[in-house]
């Protein structure tokens, strides 16, 4: 009889475990980050002389059902999106630093100037349209003025944005530290943080949309992360990125304590570095090619007779 009070016993303390557990998962079904949780069972048994004899069930674990490596490939994908949403949001501003809804576009103003040109060629002594070619080349020189100082402050905002995203990612990095912290001193009492451990889900999730890192996972139920192979996440701390940045020659920097660097490709951060040192400089050059081409055609005209 007492193995049977304690089969029913052992039996409702399951059904009451199993019960909470699919309650909670009810609850949560539209909680953002929340992983479905699963009761794993074993049977209670004991060994007689000669034989084994039942005693019931035990709850092993509540279990977490997440695929991580799913995780992990789309946090890699988050990381490109990001990356190249933000290179397209910059490209537009550089686009609409270009264009006015004046109609003093760039390639307007370059033709308008060529066209006054085509005129002239005509009726070079005609005075009205000397100056309309005057006015036409301080209206592109002024153009010229606005657009360089356009991608100049784009190229400022830019810098202040990495401020922000750098800030970003050194809260973050803390806060997975601190996660690590909780799941590994659980896992260590023989139980599983699972609050935790989704709470970090979406912590990293934040984090692929500021920078790209790599992921792996340690045996006491930590995540280690690295940028390029240079951890910027250990078992025992979190590294601080800071911004070098040298803005004569636009090159932007990201040193840990430690003195390494390290050299984001992807996310927001990654996306921001490359317009600041190479996408808008490389702008401002061919800005600067087209300028000392017209200007050389202008001379070269001009030095003819008109």
């Amino acid at each position: 009889m007492r193995s049977l009070f304690e089969i029913s016993k052992s039996g409702l303390k399951s059904a009451e475990r199993s019960l909470s557990v699919t309650a909670n998962n009810i609850v949560n079904a539209d909680t953002p980050g929340y992983s479905r949780q699963r009761v794993d069972k074993n049977p209670i048994g004991m060994n007689m002389t000669g034989y084994n004899t039942g005693l019931g069930v035990n709850v092993s674990t509540v279990k977490r059902l997440r695929n991580e490596m799913n995780d992990v490939q789309l946090n890699e994908k988050r990381q490109n999106m990001s990356f190249m949403q933000n290179k397209a949001r910059v490209f537009e501003q550089l686009e609409a630093s270009m264009a006015s809804d004046s109609g003093a576009d760039l390639d307007l103003s370059i033709s308008s100037l060529l066209d006054t040109f085509s005129e002239l060629s005509t009726d070079p002594q005609d005075i009205s349209v000397r100056n309309s070619l005057i006015s036409d080349a301080r209206q592109l020189t002024v153009k010229f003025g606005d657009i360089n100082r356009n991608i100049n402050r784009t190229s400022d905002l830019i810098l202040e944005s990495t401020e922000s995203s750098i800030g970003a990612v050194n809260g973050l990095l803390k806060e997975i530290q601190s996660l690590n912290e909780s799941i590994s001193e659980a896992q260590g009492a023989g139980n599983q943080d699972n609050s935790s451990m989704d709470l970090r889900v979406k912590k990293l999730e934040r984090l692929s949309e500021l920078i790209d890192f790599e992921t792996h996972p340690t045996d006491n139920g930590r995540v280690e992360l690295r940028i390029g192979g240079v951890k910027i996440l250990d078992n025992e701390k979190a590294a601080t990125l800071k911004a070098e940045i040298n803005d004569v020659d636009k090159v932007f920097q990201l040193r840990l304590e430690n003195g390494k660097t390290v050299k984001p490709t992807g996310g927001q951060l990654g996306a921001e570095i490359e317009m600041y040192q190479s996408e808008i400089p490389a702008i401002k050059d061919r800005l600067d090619t087209l300028a000392a081409t017209i200007i050389d055609e202008f001379n070269a005209i001009h030095s003819s007779g008109f």
